[in-house]
């Protein structure tokens, strides 16, 4: 480590601080305004989780362990504080910046490096992934990639410095299984460098560990369990997807996200388009695969950064749909690419003179633009409100938009919106499990009883294992006093999640309700052996063997 931080200073940092500090401060700026955001949507899992986390937990999720790693760190340090986990989010990309400076200062020259750092500091195509927390794994894996690739780049003769490339790779594919396909930009980089007779042994060597990598990810059943995942849990189809239209739509959708970032959303689901826009949108993909094959001949180092674009995408342009046809997250490390390629556009206008000065304001005033628009989409990812109400307005189409929104509505009290919400949802997909479970719960509020236990009813019917409408529904029985059906669907709820400390909670009101208090002590006494800090359990024990717990029905 010390012998990789004194190469790094003495390569990159020592004769670029001036330019560093500016990152980092273009960077604060941009994003300060995002440091006090609350937890959203996927976050919640950190919520979740982890007080159960410990260095056993993570490297038994090895293949993923770094980023858990990352999480657990902050986690014991910080607690539930998310400006630490975000901080985190931005040191990486400040880190990723810098070395896309680096590279593209050490493939074309310093101005190159400078105009394509500036563009990818502030570009609010990358805000999910750094103003969301969950989305910085993005940036954890593209920044140990990003520094793989750059001490590659400047290793030459030096083995230690490509043995330091090699374990940074290692640290990026430990971060998320989607670093498993950037092996390709090593080859990629040779065969535009004309080097690859001369290097294939070490871009061997990325491949293999890629290879091994990929291997061990099928191994331990992770497509299954996604497939599984999305099957059971979202009721997603597995259909295939034409790769004829879904790669066309998904990279037209990022070149013009990220020329035109306007409509950014957590779902990009507004992409159902009149043949004369697809054909269009097919046109400007066609375009730039032929910009990349032309520069192949005229120079190979511009024509790499096309296929930089590309290589990191490639896992989500399969036809199956293992991951959304477009988001923005997908993009980060891409964007890169397109940053490089618009400061070689912009470069070639710094080199005449007499237009110098109107490229350099022009500029300017381009990032100036782009931080203003990151600032701005900072501030939907406030918290879960702000986050919902702005997908709504982008992302109307999408019945994961409108369940959201129902819990918004909720949220405030306003019932009847929610239940509207939900419906809308279960209207755009109709065997959404969890948004008949939420429109359960809004009938619930209104006093619906009957309704609610019905929505619960079809909830169970598209997705068997969502305990909480078992749980949902024996509270309705319970306050009806039909404790036998009560009973019997928090033993479904426990046969479903067996280390759920509230059912056995439940449970154990239910054996109180039926006057067995044995089998009541049992269940609480099991409750806190899952989660001793579960107050309610604790409560209803100690009245339980004082004797003052008694069956109450609403």
């Amino acid at each position: 480590m010390g012998k990789l931080l004194s190469f790094l200073n003495s390569q990159l940092l020592k004769k670029n601080l001036l330019y560093i500090l500016s990152i980092i401060t273009l960077i604060s700026i941009a994003y300060s305004n995002s440091l006090f955001n609350g937890f959203v949507s996927d976050d919640r899992g950190i919520l979740i989780n982890a007080p159960s986390w410990n260095l056993a937990f993570v490297f038994s999720k090895f293949l993923t362990s770094f980023r858990l790693l990352v999480y657990l760190i902050t986690y014991k340090f910080f607690g539930f504080q998310p400006i630490f986990y975000r901080l985190g989010n931005i040191a990486f990309h400040i880190g990723n910046t810098i070395l896309v400076y680096g590279i593209a200062q050490k493939i074309f020259s310093k101005r190159i490096g400078i105009l394509s750092g500036t563009l990818f500091a502030v570009h609010p195509l990358l805000v999910e992934t750094i103003t969301w927390i969950s989305g910085g794994v993005y940036a954890q894996y593209s920044f140990f990639f990003l520094l793989s690739f750059y001490l590659y780049l400047v290793a030459k003769t030096k083995k230690i410095i490509l043995v330091l490339s090699i374990v940074s790779f290692l640290l990026s594919l430990l971060s998320s299984e989607k670093a498993s396909i950037l092996f390709l930009v090593f080859p990629l980089y040779e065969i535009c460098s004309g080097n690859v007779k001369k290097n294939w042994r070490i871009v061997t060597i990325f491949f293999v560990l890629s290879l091994l990598y990929m291997f061990g990810w099928f191994y331990s059943g992770r497509l299954s369990n996604r497939l599984s995942y999305l099957t059971q849990e979202t009721q997603t189809q597995i259909t295939i997807d034409n790769p004829l239209i879904r790669i066309p739509i998904a990279l037209s959708s990022y070149l013009l996200l990220f020329a035109w970032p306007n409509k950014l959303t957590i779902y990009q689901s507004e992409l159902s388009f009149t043949k004369f826009i697809f054909i269009l949108r097919a046109l400007l993909v066609l375009g730039y695969f032929l910009c990349a094959i032309v520069f192949f001949k005229i120079n190979r180092k511009i024509s790499f950064w096309f296929g930089f674009f590309i290589i990191p995408l490639i896992p989500t342009l399969i036809p199956l749909p293992l991951t959304w046809v477009v988001a923005e997250r997908y993009a980060y490390l891409s964007v890169a690419g397109l940053c490089v390629l618009t400061a070689l556009c912009a470069d070639y206008g710094f080199r005449k003179h007499h237009m110098r000065q109107i490229f350099i304001i022009l500029w300017i005033l381009i990032i100036i633009a782009l931080s203003i628009r990151t600032v701005v989409r900072n501030n939907d990812w406030k918290n879960e409100d702000t986050l919902w109400i702005a997908t709504g307005k982008t992302s109307p189409s999408s019945p994961n938009t409108h369940n959201n929104l129902g819990d918004v509505y909720g949220r405030r009290g306003d019932h009847t919106r929610a239940a509207q919400e939900f419906q809308e949802a279960i209207a755009l997909k109709p065997n959404y499990a969890d948004a008949y479970h939420n429109l359960g719960n809004a009938y619930r509020s209104l006093g619906k009883n009957d309704e609610a236990i019905s929505q619960y009813q079809k909830a169970l019917d598209y997705n068997p294992t969502l305990w909480q409408s078992h749980q949902n529904i024996a509270a309705l029985l319970y306050e009806r006093k039909d404790l036998t059906e009560a009973l019997k669907h928090i033993k479904v709820g426990l046969t479903i999640d067996s280390n759920n400390a509230a059912l056995y909670t439940n449970l154990g009101v239910i054996f109180v309700a039926l006057d067995d208090k044995e089998n009541a002590k049992e269940a609480f006494e099991k409750a806190l052996s899952i989660d001793p800090s579960f107050t309610q359990a604790s409560q209803f024990l100690n009245a339980l063997e004082s004797g003052t717990l008694q069956y109450k029905s609403q």
